[in-house]
């Protein structure tokens, strides 16, 4: 089982684009950080908020959090969609980070 695998199930308490990247914090205090071009299949990325997660599909081009009501962000993992040296950082309490790179 991936990293990622193990927060489906987790809630989303907060989401926000901090200058250049988007960042998902789930209500047990991990958070994601997205530094590559996403896509989002929603209106407002604010819907996400107090929404579970319940699926993650990854693959070598890109990474799919899918949430409650239908909702996905889809992170592109190709070179044409980096904007810095990581793709996608998960931070744990009291663990070391995990970077996509």
């Amino acid at each position: 089982m991936s990293l990622l695998q193990q927060l489906v199930g987790s809630v989303v308490k907060d989401v926000n684009r901090i200058e250049d990247y988007l960042q998902i914090e789930f209500t047990d205090e991990t958070v994601i950080n997205v530094n590559n071009n996403f896509e989002f299949n929603g209106d407002n990325l604010k819907s996400i908020e107090k929404e579970e997660l319940l699926s993650i599909f990854e693959c070598d081009s890109r990474i799919d959090l899918h949430f409650r009501n239908d909702l996905m962000i889809s992170v592109s993992l190709l070179e044409k969609d980096y904007n810095g040296p990581e793709a996608m950082e998960l931070h744990r309490k009291g663990k070391p980070p995990i970077i996509w790179n």
